[in-house]
């Protein structure tokens, strides 16, 4: 797609043509040099922000050097169109025609068919070169011109029906086949059994007390200290804490063990095996729960912290696995669905749990009623079945809904490939009828020009000068973005006779 914005374009023309582009497209974008948007940054940078948003494959296309450091500057992708192709021709023909002398005359010498072919052809070549060349500095102009889009959604009560079928089912809607996968799935869940007991070894560790007031203190046996996870750690024996100061505080050294649950009832175990340099607190101390002034760190990893589960399969566990499995399978019938069909491209699931079906059900556990078992690990298998249609399908199945309404004067540019939405589901025997949303993007049909604008242009236009003309053409509806080129180059007027007016339509 290319797109090409003149020196009076507007900022709002601009980004409402650029918002209009179907996301992930690739664009070459062309803005004249003298645009408004060249004079303010920050501008690029919005436009800049809406294609990356849109995941737009986009290029900058540009001849100046002005325009060049500004797209530097923006850090976007851009091209140098570099010298024009006239220049490049003229240069190897000139090298062909004054530096070949030798050759010719060696051919003149042989007197041979040879001879007579390659003199022939260059009579033919110079003969073609003098036409362009007519062509060339006689005035003529090409326009190009990009349609304007619209963006639509469609919404149609379609009939699916499988595809397997011999003959497709009677229906006045539109049908559009589908299809059926069937897969074996399978997976597994852990669950703890219900009546558990906890045996838990508690942690110890030495820690090193600080007191940075002027008051001594006796810390007894049990005093209760914190972290900041809410781990309860009690000291073992009786400790004396002398005062101090924050330059030189009171230290004592003490051993702790940690308690069986932490301030919020769960079990420590394990967890109570801190890092050395963890932060405690006396829970029950003013001066150091709530100003801190009075302090403890851990001076070694502390160990020994296990908690053993106990317990054992009951009839009520084996029947709670087997019904929290069947309740999994039917829950996430929709999830397995599109797990299952995340590596294949333009193929799309229906979102309806009951067009889904699950059979042959196999659930393994790992343990029986009466063993000794602090959890069951529950292994399903089954076989699940479910529709989808193809691209293709869809595809056909909206373009024959919109030929039969869209206008003569129009046609059908793009279908968004991913903006189908499927509503609802209502039928029987395999045959649904689903309303299904898309996207289109559609245009005035050039090719046909039952309006004859293109005719309605060359009239309008002629003798006016570039600029007036391009004012001219994107003042019609049914055109976007126009791109005027004159031969010569030097001439900024549109030729008086229509026969020199070339009008090219493309994306």
């Amino acid at each position: 797609m290319n797109i090409n914005f003149g020196k009076k374009d507007s900022l709002y023309k601009i980004f409402n043509t650029l918002e209009k582009i179907p996301t992930g497209r690739q664009v070459k974008i062309r803005i004249n040099s003298q645009n408004e948007i060249f004079d303010n940054i920050r501008w690029g940078k919005q436009i800049k922000e809406l294609l990356e948003s849109k995941k737009i494959d986009y290029n900058f296309l540009c001849r100046e050097t002005k325009v060049q450091n500004y797209y530097k500057k923006l850090g976007v992708n851009f091209t140098n169109i570099g010298q024009p192709f006239y220049k490049k021709f003229i240069s190897f023909f000139s090298n062909t025609f004054f530096y070949g002398k030798d050759f010719h005359e060696k051919i003149i010498r042989q007197r041979s068919n040879a001879m007579y072919f390659v003199i022939g052809a260059e009579v033919l070549l110079l003969v073609f070169i003098l036409y362009l060349f007519y062509g060339y500095i006689t005035p003529s102009a090409n326009i190009h011109i990009k349609p304007a889009y619209n963006i639509d959604d469609v919404t149609y009560n379609f009939r699916y029906y499988p595809a397997s079928s011999d003959e497709p089912p009677q229906i006045k809607q539109i049908g559009i086949p589908y299809n059926i996968k069937t897969y074996e799935y399978s997976f597994s869940k852990e669950f703890n059994v219900g009546d558990l007991t906890y045996n838990q070894q508690p942690a110890t560790g030495m820690i090193r007390v600080y007191n940075t007031t002027d008051t001594e203190y006796s810390l007894v046996s049990n005093t209760r200290f914190v972290d900041e996870n809410g781990l309860i750690f009690r000291t073992k024996n009786w400790a004396n804490l002398p005062s101090g100061t924050q330059e030189d505080p009171g230290v004592a050294e003490v051993e702790v063990e940690a308690d069986v649950e932490d301030e919020d009832g769960n079990i420590i175990g394990e967890r109570g095996n801190i890092d050395s340099g963890t932060r405690l607190l006396i829970r029950n101390l003013p001066q150091s729960y709530d100003n801190e002034e009075i302090f403890a760190e851990s001076i070694q990893d502390f160990t020994g912290g296990h908690t053993e589960e106990d317990g054992e399969v009951t009839e009520e566990d084996i029947e709670n696995v087997e019904n929290n499995i069947s309740d999994y399978i039917n829950n996430n019938k929709r999830t397995i669905v599109g797990s299952l069909m995340e590596d294949y491209e333009e193929k799309y699931t229906f979102p309806f749990s009951q067009l889904i079906n699950t059979s042959d059900i196999d659930i393994q556990l790992s343990h029986d009623v009466g063993e000794s078992a602090s959890t069951i690990q529950g292994q399903a298998s089954f076989i699940i079945r479910f529709p989808y249609v193809e691209w293709s399908d869809l595809k056909n199945g909206v373009e024959e809904y919109i030929s039969d309404r869209m206008s003569e004067n129009l046609q059908l540019v793009e279908i968004d490939k991913n903006s189908p939405i499927f509503y609802d589901v209502v039928g029987e025997d395999g045959v649904y009828n689903i309303p299904t949303r898309v996207d289109v993007i559609w245009g005035y049909n050039f090719d046909l020009d039952i309006n004859r604008i293109k005719n309605e242009i060359k009239g309008n236009i002629l003798g006016e000068t570039v600029s007036s003309a391009r004012n001219e053409i994107v003042s019609y509806d049914e055109i976007d973005v126009a791109l005027i080129r004159t031969t010569p180059h030097w001439y900024d007027t549109i030729p008086s006779i229509r026969s020199r007016i070339n009008i090219n339509v493309s994306d």
